[in-house]
């Protein structure tokens, strides 16, 4: 064999926490397994912080990160904007927040003490094919060909990747969420310093901040302050067709949510450092898309799963990937990476996952079409959840009764005869 052409049983297309975790859930397996860190876009920052708990360890069974990785969450805190009243929030216990470059550390290790390869800068350019059946992928710099039995799209491929086999689902801007992220750290004189009265007291490195807030045109925004020591990450999320059809840009937002009374005294302390924006779509509970063909797997962003708010830690990633690692053994010790024996994979995601979510969406009275996953290991994800519905409380009436909810062109003629009219 040269050294450009390559094989593996499963292909890995994407080292992000998707990717890491499923190769951290196949180590020590009867596979020979690869992960090719492809970049098709600038690296992650890895400094943003996101949510882990107790019960994600507890699920996965791998153990759980070094303890100076973690920083434990005491108390959460949800409101929303409108009545500018912060409650006390509630004591919780196991949840932490983790650096995603920490928790990647750690996913990788594992990994890679189960005998898993991570090929670095390795950039998929196209696939092989053979009978009408994906059976590799070529990369670049060196158009090394790889052959698979399997191939798996997790986070940090390229979506395009996705087209070709007919995985990559077409999302309206209705299912898609805009999100913003900007990473505070210690100023650098506290550092030398290290005056007390300069830092975020202990009791604000330990209160995760979840909100809700109505934008001056009437659409709905959220987002999480997430303390990690010293530093603390803010991201926001906005759905895509309510800033498209208004002046408003996302910055605005978090610029407005920064000022906020409950925000500012968490990072006042702290200087603005790396932000960041993303698109990614939400709508795999509402329209569960395709997930599997001849040979592939899709775990990456496009599958419309991953809480758009917890990006950098463990959402539904947990039991989306444990599925698909479950599929993968089982087609390996049948030897059949056929559609039809890895359309399992679809039907697992559905009964074990899209449709618990769809349930607890339609009990909750949130709209399924516009809900992203909110994991039952960390309540206060489903606080946010219960925030959504109290501000879209008017369109939960008039589904109730019937009636369809305010389209934006009304809430928008509404706003013009208001501003007409000095009110």
């Amino acid at each position: 064999m040269t050294a450009q052409q390559r094989s593996a049983d499963v292909v890995i297309v994407g080292a992000g926490i998707s990717g890491s975790l499923l190769a951290a859930l196949l180590a020590d397996q009867d596979l020979a397994v690869t992960v090719l860190e492809q970049r098709y876009q600038r690296p992650r920052d890895g400094r943003f912080a996101g949510i882990v708990t107790d019960s994600d360890f507890d699920a996965l069974g791998l153990g759980r990160p070094p303890v100076d990785d973690l920083q434990p969450l005491q108390r959460v805190t949800a409101f929303t904007f409108q009545n500018g009243v912060t409650p006390p929030g509630r004591e919780i216990s196991g949840a932490y927040a983790i650096r995603h470059d920490d928790l990647l550390t750690w996913l990788r290790s594992i990994a890679r003490d189960g005998g898993i390869i991570l090929e670095q800068a390795a950039t998929v350019m196209e696939w092989r094919w053979q009978d009408g059946a994906v059976a590799g992928v070529v990369t670049e710099p060196d158009a090394t060909q790889w052959d698979a039995r399997v191939v798996v799209l997790a986070d940090e491929s390229d979506p395009r990747l996705a087209e070709e086999p007919g995985l990559r689902p077409d999302w309206p801007p209705t299912q898609l969420m805009h999100i913003a992220k900007q990473h505070f750290e210690q100023r650098i004189e506290q550092h030398i310093e290290q005056r007390e009265d300069r830092r975020p007291t202990l009791d604000e490195a330990r209160v995760g901040r979840f909100f809700s807030s109505r934008t001056t045109l009437e659409q709905t925004g959220f987002g999480m302050l997430i303390p990690w020591k010293t530093t603390s990450t803010l991201a926001v999320v906005m759905r895509l067709e309510d800033e498209m059809t208004s002046s408003r840009h996302i910055s605005e937002f978090v610029d407005e949510v920064r000022l906020h009374p409950a925000i500012a005294p968490a990072i006042d302390s702290l200087d603005p450092g790396a932000f960041v924006t993303e698109v990614v779509p939400i709508g795999g509970v509402a329209h569960p898309p395709r997930l599997s063909g001849d040979g592939v797997l899709i775990l990456s962003d496009a599958v419309g799963l991953t809480h758009p708010l917890n990006r950098d830690g463990l959402s539904a990633n947990v039991d989306v990937v444990k599925v698909a690692a479950a599929t993968i053994l089982d087609a390996g010790r049948a030897g059949d990476f056929s559609s039809i024996s890895l359309s399992r994979f679809d039907e697992r995601v559905r009964a074990l996952v899209i449709d618990p979510l769809r349930h607890r969406a339609e009990t909750a009275s949130l709209p399924v079409d516009s809900a992203w996953p909110v994991t039952t290991r960390f309540q206060p994800l489903a606080d946010l959840g219960h925030a959504y519905r109290a501000v879209d409380s008017d369109d939960a009436r008039r589904r109730a009764v019937g009636q369809r909810p305010v389209s934006l062109r009304k809430r928008l003629e509404g706003l013009g005869r208001r501003i007409r009219h000095g009110d």
